[in-house]
């Protein structure tokens, strides 16, 4: 690997680690000295991409599915992030969806999340290219 598909790569793995970090804080909230929601909440439903995501990185072969494979488990990652923002206060609170009110109570640790999530798609795709490009110039 070229240092700078490296840097990418530790990049990559080092965004995947905070944005795992971000959930042990609180995400959302009307009142903190009351009630939180944390991010660990969102946990269930990105355990298996999150997973796929580790495997890969660890695996390291990076062959055309599993490219495919990481690619829509980064683009999961701030979908399912957004749809956690939108309705996490439907079921028990509001009862409806209101951007207001997700926009409110929003918390600095979920926005850190979603922009790490965010940026681990951005630097796959740089990562993706480097190593197409290197191994373009080691095949030809």
């Amino acid at each position: 690997m070229s240092r700078t598909t490296k840097f990418y790569y530790w990049a990559l793995i080092c965004c995947c680690g905070a944005t795992v970090c971000t959930m042990a804080f609180p995400w959302f909230s009307f009142d903190l000295s009351v009630m939180a929601c944390y991010g660990f909440c969102v946990l269930p439903a990105i355990f298996v991409p999150m997973l796929l995501i580790a495997v890969f990185l660890v695996r390291n072969s990076f062959l055309r599915w599993e490219h495919i494979l990481m690619e829509l488990s980064l683009l999961f990652l701030p979908l399912c992030f957004i749809y956690y923002f939108l309705m996490w206060h439907v079921p028990n609170i509001t009862g409806k969806i209101n951007l207001q009110t997700s926009l409110r109570t929003a918390l600095p640790a979920f926005w850190v999340a979603l922009g790490l999530s965010i940026a681990m798609f951005l630097l796959y795709q740089c990562f993706w290219h480097s190593l197409k490009r290197q191994r373009k110039a080691s095949a030809g």
